[in-house]
């Protein structure tokens, strides 16, 4: 019997005439909310998703083999189901399946979302010790809005967010009913779907990162983008041209909606692409690769997180758009688990040394902090050496220092300025030049600019660190006096333009503030018109 697939943008056949919906999923976020609630924000999969179910030899990622199967019915062994799922992937990489656009590919048949929820502190789902490896069955009830316009739920509902190749194509508001830990069998089996063995097989070695990194011109700028509630810097020429990511997410986490601006542009060329290093497995740290102004360049790099033995399904699902775009994919190997130095270090053709860094958090723990560090290091013409620290969303305390002899020049701050380890804050330099970036979005969910606490704030500046005193404002009153170390890409108190006339805020930093640089490059590629209705974007950069 032919096997004939239904596309996955129709809901799943085992949904119809459901109000209910059952989803599978796994904790990728928890970040304080109001009120004392937390937000939580889970990687998940329908459970009645069709791709579940065997419907014939391309079915790689069933867990019942007979179609008639009950949801409860897991009938097909862990080793049966992680043996198809490392073929999906050997097919995968050797391009086998057409898009994930289209019917052909056998991952469109799982229909992968992120659920949003706030939820009291004292919720059952806090109790259990080892949250993030944890599998849980979540129920929701019947739609409320079919095109919310916040990305935040009030407490008793949830935000179920859908995207399907570069774009976000449907979010839903549903009445929030339960979450409670699947069982055993169920748990084993969703572990199996997204087995990771066919990733390890493409690990990154050290010549094959010299390959891609090697080439950098000479880094002159780190430029932290404002892309809203979540992280894009660019490591860039003298022009502004951007040579590496190191992130390249967009924003999330509002009351009101988006935090990305309107006029969100990413600096991409088709030919001689930026590679981009991802710190970690966060949608914010890489969803500009879901949108059509940033959408991954065909033979461009990407150096992924280490991972344990399985994925999530939001990072599968990143996977398998990367390969559909003809990116070459260098997963970072888990250097800590085969006893190596955690640290791979390439010096680029004009002597500068980039430095990636496993983070030393547990793989099966909070992503935060099992990501990737990046480190560059210069040396100035006086013969100092200087450095800008990059750690992604992950603590100080998570990774070694691979250049300790390189006085700071510039730190993006951690997790958006938010909650993290109070241990190893950097230290700003006794005298000369230095920069603490921030990055986060208007309207953000966290109610003060360093976007979770107030003692944030507080642990940098007790490292010598000068915030301005209009600290709500930094962002938006320019030029800064030259003794204030903080710029902001946004403001709490003040919204940042959404019109695509107005200014975006950009901010950056150099390695003695001597350096001349300006940004003609991206005053050309942002103000391109790539694709009808996306706007232009007028902006600055504070330096």
């Amino acid at each position: 019997m032919e096997y004939v697939r239904t596309p996955r943008r129709t809901r799943s056949s085992r949904d119809r005439g459901k109000r209910e919906r059952l989803f599978y999923a796994k904790i990728d976020e928890i970040e304080p909310s109001d009120e004392g609630r937390l937000l939580v924000v889970f990687s998940a999969i329908n459970a009645r998703s069709d791709g579940l179910w065997n419907a014939g030899p391309d079915s790689y990622f069933a867990i019942h083999n007979n179609p008639d199967d009950s949801v409860d019915a897991i009938t097909r062994s862990v080793d049966q189901i992680r043996e198809n799922v490392t073929k999906y992937w050997n097919r995968a990489f050797d391009y086998d399946f057409d898009t994930l656009d289209s019917v052909d590919d056998p991952l469109s048949q799982l229909s992968i979302c992120r659920i949003t929820i706030v939820i009291e502190s004292n919720h059952s789902i806090f109790q259990v010790r080892d949250r993030f490896n944890t599998w849980f069955r979540i129920r929701l009830d019947e739609v409320v809005d079919n095109n919310p316009r916040t990305t935040l739920p009030s407490i008793g509902f949830a935000l179920s967010t859908w995207h399907y190749g570069f774009q976000w194509d449907a979010a839903q508001l549903r009445r929030f009913i339960d979450a409670q830990v699947c069982s055993q069998q169920e748990s084993a089996a969703m572990e199996a779907v997204l087995y990771a063995q066919g990733l390890h097989r493409h690990d990154a070695s050290i010549s094959q990162l010299e390959i891609a990194l090697k080439p950098l011109k000479r880094m002159d700028q780190c430029i932290c983008f404002n892309v809203g509630q979540g992280l894009c810097v660019g490591l860039a020429d003298c022009h502004g041209r951007v040579l590496a990511y190191s992130d390249y997410g967009h924003g999330l986490y509002s009351k009101g909606g988006g935090t990305t601006p309107h006029s969100l542009r990413y600096c991409r060329h088709e030919s001689n692409p930026a590679p981009v290093i991802l710190s970690h497995w966060h949608f914010d740290h890489y969803a500009g690769a879901y949108r059509k102004v940033g959408k991954p360049v065909k033979n461009g790099v990407w150096v992924l997180p280490p991972v344990g033995s399985s994925l999530r399904p939001g990072s599968m699902r990143l996977v398998k758009t990367l390969i559909d775009a003809k990116c070459t994919i260098l997963p970072f190997p888990n250097l800590i688990k085969a006893n190596q130095p955690a640290t791979m270090t390439i010096t680029t053709q004009a002597g500068q040394k980039i430095a990636l860094t496993q983070c030393t958090g547990s793989l099966t723990g909070d992503p935060n902090e099992c990501g990737i560090a990046v480190n560059v290091e210069n040396t100035n013409p006086d013969g100092t050496l200087s450095k800008w620290v990059l750690p992604g969303d992950a603590s100080y305390d998570s990774f070694i220092d691979p250049f300790p002899n390189a006085v700071i020049a510039a730190v993006v701050a951690a997790h958006h300025g938010g909650k993290i380890s109070p241990f190893n804050l950097p230290q700003r330099p006794n005298a000369g030049y230095a920069r603490l970036l921030f990055s986060f979005g208007k309207d953000n969910n966290y109610g003060i600019p360093c976007t979770v606490e107030a003692a944030t704030r507080s642990a940098y500046q007790k490292k010598q660190w000068v915030f301005p005193s209009n600290w709500t404002n930094a962002a938006v009153k320019p030029p800064l006096p030259s003794y204030v170390d903080v710029l902001s890409t946004a403001t709490w108190e003040k919204k940042q333009p959404v019109s695509p006339t107005a200014p975006i805020t950009h901010i950056a930093a150099t390695w003695t503030g001597q350096e001349i640089v300006d940004d003609s490059h991206l005053q050309a590629c942002f103000t391109m018109s790539l694709y009808k209705n996306c706007p232009k974007q007028t902006f600055r950069i504070l330096r």
